[in-house]
């Protein structure tokens, strides 16, 4: 078992550490990858079913059913903020393990280095969320005073 002065890390932690930061990495981006997949997935559908929705409003008939579809996309976006939520706390807590590894191993810096604005991403993508909840807030509710008059 050899140690290395520098670091006072012997091989077989090295090893283990190595194992462990590719474990993180693969795993936070795992994490991204998963919510950016369904979060474009809800956003295109949810702007085809806008398009729909809208062109359906002409119908009487259809208003009540528009009014409800609105009830059924707020509650995908709130799911799906959600769970974006907590798939981020994850990842982030990966990361972390990432920057805990290059800190004990002291030559790695990949995760250490990298600079941005906490959280910038995160604003941007409740603004949108919003953006769509509300449409389909304004939506549903012209729905029902269309169909009420």
């Amino acid at each position: 078992m050899t140690c290395d002065e520098v670091n006072d890390v012997c091989d077989s932690e090295r090893t283990i550490l190595l194992a462990e930061y590719q474990a993180a990495q693969a795993s936070a981006q795992h994490h991204d990858s998963t919510i950016w997949s369904v979060t474009s997935i809800v956003w295109g559908a949810s702007l085809v079913l806008l398009g729909i929705a809208i062109r359906s409003a002409e119908s009487p008939a259809l208003r009540i059913f528009v009014a409800g579809l609105s009830l059924i996309a707020i509650f995908l976006h709130i799911l799906v903020w959600g769970i974006q939520s907590q798939l981020r706390d994850l990842k982030i807590s990966k990361y972390n393990r990432c920057r805990a590894i290059e800190t004990r191993l002291k030559y790695m810096s990949q995760h250490s280095a990298v600079a941005h604005d906490e959280g910038s991403q995160t604003a941007w993508y409740g603004v949108t969320q919003g953006v769509f909840i509300g449409a389909w807030l304004i939506l549903g509710g012209v729905m029902l005073c269309l169909r009420a008059s």
